[in-house]
């Protein structure tokens, strides 16, 4: 029997209040309608497809930014939807101006000057101090702010000039907090072309630990698409995620990259406790069950 496709449905004031957040959130959507309410995980494939969308988006996330929870999304995320949805628009929109417009709501319920121009290198997700590494080290937490929306290779360059020191830990956690999987990439790249390795590991190591969710699963299908070797980060990932997310991203590999998503099953066995074995455990045999 044929099924209607489920529409994303706007939130009321008693759930998303006025403000910045309601504003960003009922412009998305207004422009998602604008383009005909398109299915999320076709408008996920064109920003795939998409020459100057800065970053890819799954159709999960998108649906995250058109019900009000775009405060949690990087600036990419947002300009990436809008690109697309403005070029599916009815009348035709101008993307750049779209992009430029939304990059400053989004800017507004971050807690940034909008006026500052969007740059499709490491931009902040939100960058008030609850974001930020809880660190004694006062001139770390100062070099996130001032870097946060640097390129890449500003950034590689900065970890260059101040080598191993006691603040790049807190650096790299604070970098991770405010970026998404896309930029992390850009950042590993420009860590190893600099001969940073030990630090684009490090980076590999907080990302895994400090992403979220749906970003960590970004990165690792990111490390396939590179070509790059993941079992470093599957490591990461057993080591420190809750079972919970470990049988998700499990779930996720299985279907496309089983011998992957053994070795993450594999090494969460390994490094995790006999309680955290026992969680994973039930939820592998309550899917064999379905």
């Amino acid at each position: 029997m044929f099924m209607p496709r489920r529409m994303v449905t706007l939130p009321g004031e008693e759930e998303l209040p006025a403000g910045p957040l309601r504003e960003l959130t009922v412009g998305m959507y207004e422009l998602y309608v604008a383009a005909g309410c398109p299915s999320l995980r076709d408008i996920s494939k064109a920003i795939t497809g998409h020459d100057a969308a800065p970053t890819t988006v799954s159709h999960e996330r998108i649906r995250q930014v058109l019900t009000g929870r775009g405060d949690s999304a990087s600036c990419s995320v947002v300009v990436a939807i809008v690109l697309v949805l403005a070029s599916m628009a009815r009348p035709a929109r101008d993307a750049d101006a779209e992009a430029d417009r939304f990059s400053r709501l989004w800017r507004v319920v971050a807690g940034l000057d909008p006026w500052k121009p969007f740059r499709p290198g490491l931009d902040v997700r939100n960058s008030s101090s609850a974001s930020l590494p809880h660190s004694d080290d006062d001139q770390a937490v100062l070099d996130v702010r001032q870097f946060a929306s640097r390129s890449p290779r500003d950034i590689a360059r900065h970890l260059c000039q101040v080598g191993a020191d006691e603040g790049v830990e807190a650096f790299l956690t604070g970098l991770v907090r405010l970026s998404d999987a896309m930029m992390i990439i850009r950042l590993v790249e420009q860590l190893r072309m600099a001969g940073l390795h030990e630090t684009a590991q490090r980076l590999i190591e907080v990302s895994a630990q400090n992403l979220p969710f749906h970003d960590l699963s970004e990165l690792v299908w990111r490390f396939f698409k590179e070509e790059w070797r993941v079992h470093s980060l599957l490591m990461a990932i057993a080591r420190s995620r809750t079972p919970r997310e470990v049988y998700e991203l499990w779930w996720q590999l299985a279907e496309r990259r089983q011998p992957e998503a053994e070795a993450l099953k594999d090494l969460f066995k390994q490094l995790r406790s006999d309680d955290g074995n026992a969680e994973l455990e039930r939820l592998l045999t309550e899917t064999d069950a379905d």
